[in-house]
């Protein structure tokens, strides 16, 4: 059976009510199953770009889900390692740098919510010639507020 396969069939089912040991050992295992884009050496076939993205898409919202719940199980320092994982996994996710600003905000660490946002403006401007969202600025200003 496919590792991607058998990501989706765990994926799919998200972090749910689980003790936050079970919670580390699922996340664990989608971090050794999701091994990058799916068949990366086939970039140029258009049918792969639709499943490529749906499971990146779900590796993504299963790392925000399950570092919500392991920040509420058990503090920040396991959500925290699981959102700088995922923005290694997607360093152009603004959503995984904003909740990763707010964790920070939430647990009074606003030094390091600032330098999160300066992470991704830079990667931002440097992969896309852009600046972050509104709402990322926005929470940034909130820091000052």
């Amino acid at each position: 059976e496919p590792e991607s396969a058998r990501f989706m069939e765990f994926g799919t089912t998200g972090p749910g009510a689980v003790t936050h040991e079970a919670l580390l050992r699922a996340t664990d295992r989608v971090m050794r199953l999701y091994r990058g884009p799916l068949l990366k050496q086939d970039l140029d076939l258009a049918w792969v770009a639709a499943p490529r993205q749906q499971l990146h898409a779900r590796v993504i919202h299963f790392i925000g889900s399950a570092a919500q719940a392991l920040e509420r199980g058990a503090g920040p320092e396991d959500a925290t390692r699981l959102l700088h994982h995922g923005i290694e996994i997607d360093p152009l996710s603004e959503s995984l740098y904003r909740q990763l600003m707010s964790l920070h905000l939430r647990h009074g660490q606003k030094a390091e919510a600032i330098d999160v946002y300066q992470r991704c403006r830079e990667t931002l401007r440097l992969s896309l010639q852009a600046e972050p969202s509104p709402q990322t600025q926005q929470l940034l200003r909130s820091i000052d507020a």
